[in-house]
């Protein structure tokens, strides 16, 4: 499970072997919908770090997820967006 952090949060994580970081990048985890969707499509996804879980915890629900995304919004945690997550997904 990644959780979304903005790149330029101040508050440091424990090292850099918790973080992944992505590159500004054009996304559309859409492609696939069909015309029933009218969201957007494609969206330029900024640099983005994500914390990392390498298998030192169990797997979290969604309601976990957003609550443990919660108890860090102080610090600008967040869950990630369909189009974050497709950008880390590439």
């Amino acid at each position: 499970m990644s959780t979304y952090r903005p790149a330029n949060s101040s508050t440091p994580l424990a090292s850099s072997h918790d973080v992944a970081r992505t590159l500004p990048i054009r996304v559309n985890p859409a492609r696939g919908f069909g015309d029933w969707y009218v969201g957007p499509r494609e969206l330029e996804v900024p640099e983005l770090e994500w914390a990392l879980n390498r298998g030192g915890s169990v797997m979290m629900s969604i309601q976990e997820a957003q609550a443990y995304a919660a108890n860090q919004a102080a610090e600008g945690w967040r869950l990630p967006t369909l189009w974050e997550l497709e950008a880390l997904y590439q």
